[in-house]
């Protein structure tokens, strides 16, 4: 679920931003597949300082460990975003790919057209950037005039939550799946309009810790003409998510175990310019 009270992302005139923001993402910051456990325990610690306590939209009580977690995490790839300078996990996110005879979060809050005939579709969802971090990066005492570290990050700032959506469209290039789902607010929409990204919406708002809809990504949607910024932020993060096989959770009836189930092999980044031209 994408909320723009735990994110924030830039609005206004998207297309006059230069490439140099994202080489600044890249001098900043770095997305690191979770693929360990104390890697998964670094997200669903980010995620219980998120949504139980700073959002409330999870009671505390149910994670006394500080971790917060559900059923999906166990079939679910995980992602962090990194501080570079800082070496500070800052962000997390998690992609979920259609599991047989299992719904997807998305498909048990809305009514939607039938999407049978699509074999293959995941879900982005748990997106959280740490409290603290959103407010360091607003603080006036870091002084923008006088320290240009801090102020170039203040400026990227707004673009970090861009950053984590992305990996979404980054999997869905490497060939993870051709279409994505999100449930966001309809203004996260808009920007990603803005950006270039065209998705759809395909159930009606609901109201589900403020008002929410479900929208769906189409690879042939990623590929038609984003902004110069998400392509390069894309060929940036698409090269860190593919990553070779390692050992992954899987959920069963009776116990978790382990397998070894296959992942995305490293792989060239797909040129978007080779293509004419979905909260």
């Amino acid at each position: 679920m994408f909320s723009s009270t735990n994110t924030k992302v830039a609005v206004d005139h998207p297309q006059q931003e230069s490439s140099d923001l994202a080489e600044l993402f890249q001098q900043y910051f770095e997305v690191v597949p979770a693929t360990t456990d104390s890697l998964k325990r670094v997200v669903y610690s980010i995620r219980y300082k998120v949504y139980c306590e700073d959002l409330s939209y999870e009671s505390q009580k149910c994670f006394p460990d500080g971790l917060e977690s559900d059923e999906h995490d166990c079939y679910a790839d995980h992602y962090l975003l990194k501080h570079k300078s800082s070496q500070e996990y800052v962000g997390c996110m998690r992609y979920l790919k259609k599991q047989k005879n299992r719904l997807l979060p998305f498909e048990k809050l809305a009514a939607l057209p039938s999407n049978s005939h699509e074999a293959d579709y995941a879900e982005l969802s748990r997106l959280a950037i740490l409290p603290e971090y959103r407010r360091r990066m607003g603080d006036s005492q870091y002084g923008i005039d006088t320290n240009a570290s801090i102020a170039e990050e203040r400026r990227l700032f707004p673009h970090i939550s861009l950053g984590l959506i992305l990996v979404g469209p980054a999997l869905m290039l490497s060939g993870q799946c051709s279409v994505s789902y999100a449930v966001m607010e309809p203004r996260f929409c808009r920007l990603l309009k803005r950006f270039g990204l065209h998705i759809d919406r395909v159930s009606d708002v609901f109201n589900y810790r403020g008002k929410r809809a479900v929208y769906r990504l189409s690879l042939s949607q990623i590929k038609s003409g984003p902004t110069p910024l998400v392509t390069n932020m894309l060929a940036y993060i698409q090269s860190q998510v593919t990553v070779q096989p390692s050992l992954h959770l899987v959920c069963t009836e009776n116990a978790p175990r382990v397998q070894k189930v296959p992942r995305l092999q490293q792989s060239k980044p797909v040129c978007l310019h080779s293509v004419p031209s979905n909260g």
